[in-house]
């Protein structure tokens, strides 16, 4: 299997040298565990799986803070975090104690295969005690650009699938992280009013709305679900890293912009996998250009800071803008999104003219073509160029950073 070498990694060990503790989060089999491990070797620490029966054994019968004391390692990971809420108030003590110490940095290293709000849910939260790092699937600059584009868009970011000896065997790995997800994860966070069937109908209904609008009740009608329990579980799966939420922009009052989220799978390959699709040539053009769109903007917002504020805007019309950028601090981008030919459309120069951006693009698929920006002050730019110009300036570096140094 090919080795990827992910950006996140220094990244986490930079958070290490100044905090008592990080989180690493991210969805299912998205790497965390392989990178955690490389940590592990270079800096001789203590790695333990919370899911694994003899570790679960053994702290059961010493206990967290026993165990770290025999240990004799200053780094501890802790790999499932969310599995073992029971030893939180221990873990909190320790990091607790840590933050005291003069040398109290970087002892602990926590994964989690959720989101932030997730992982605060315990009675004792780790919130304000630790550094988060989001661990993402892979992206467009960690692969060899051009070659790889069209893998990585047919097959997704899990490194696992990405890397896969063929397509078919890269299915293979979507199907059984669809199943665990519809048996284990969803229940096990409180989904009590769905059937693991139904928990992938309605993720393939999810995937035929990519890119548009969603109704809970008609959702629940076509599985014969209540409606309450379809938008629990989407939540669910906003909080598993599996499903995105899109804001619209806009002010409430004026009526004829669109005020209801877009959705969106986050992993292209997933979405493919739930459309039964393995080759991109399957899809029809309207979805292949929503599949694109989707994979776009995951790439993009891969590398911005968790504070800035993503929305798409729309109007009755069709005047539409794919992705707005916004920090209030700073300024206000806004992105079309293309696969082939680089053309703006007439209703992303009207949207532009509408919100009045400080920045404007249009990020296309073509590698091969030189960033230019048009008469209209429109930023032509392929996807690995937008990608590093949005970690320029709104990644969490930059974001840091006082306004006039970024």
């Amino acid at each position: 299997m090919t080795h990827i070498n992910r950006r996140q990694k220094e990244e986490v060990k930079r958070r290490l040298k100044k905090a008592s503790a990080v989180v690493l989060l991210g969805q299912r089999q998205v790497g965390k565990t392989t990178l955690a491990k490389e940590i592990a070797r270079e800096q001789d620490a203590d790695y333990l799986n919370l899911r694994e029966p003899e570790t679960a054994a053994m702290l059961d019968e010493k206990g967290l803070r026993q165990h770290v004391a025999e240990s004799g390692k200053h780094l501890t990971i802790l790999d499932e975090i969310q599995t073992r809420r029971d030893l939180f108030s221990a873990l909190i003590t320790l990091i607790d104690d840590k933050r005291e110490s003069k040398e109290g940095r970087g002892c602990f290293l926590l994964l989690g295969s959720s989101s932030l709000s997730l992982a605060n849910k315990s009675n004792e939260t780790l919130k304000g005690r630790v550094s988060y790092v989001n661990l993402d699937p892979i992206d467009v600059t960690e692969i060899d650009m051009p070659d790889d584009l069209e893998k990585l868009w047919l097959r997704g970011g899990l490194p696992a699938v990405f890397t896969a000896d063929s397509d078919r065997d890269g299915f293979d790995h979507h199907r059984d992280l669809v199943r665990t997800l519809s048996m284990n994860d969803l229940s096990a966070e409180g989904a009590r009013g769905v059937t693991p069937g139904q928990v992938i109908n309605m993720l393939r209904i999810l995937a035929s709305c990519q890119g548009g609008v969603i109704n809970s009740k008609e959702i629940g009608e076509k599985l014969d679900v209540d409606r309450r329990d379809v938008s629990f579980c989407i939540s669910l799966l906003q909080e598993l890293l599996i499903v995105r939420k899109l804001d619209a922009y806009g002010r409430s009052r004026v009526k004829n912009i669109a005020k209801s989220p877009k959705i969106y799978l986050c992993d292209s390959g997933t979405l493919h996998y739930l459309l039964r699709a393995e080759k991109i040539s399957s899809l029809t053009p309207l979805m292949a250009g929503m599949s694109w769109e989707g994979f776009v903007i995951e790439n993009i917002l891969r590398h911005i800071d968790l504070e800035i504020d993503k929305y798409f805007y729309r109007t009755k019309k069709g005047v539409e803008i794919d992705l707005i950028l916004r920090d209030p601090m700073r300024e206000t981008w806004a992105i079309e999104i293309k696969k082939g030919t680089p053309d703006v459309s007439d209703g992303f120069y009207k949207a532009v003219q509408d919100i009045q951006p400080k920045r404007s693009f249009l990020v296309h698929g073509r590698p091969d073509l030189p960033r230019r920006e048009n008469q209209h002050g429109i930023e032509i730019i392929s996807l690995l160029d937008m990608c590093r110009e949005a970690e320029k300036h709104f990644g969490p570096s930059a974001v840091a950073q006082p306004l006039n140094q970024v």
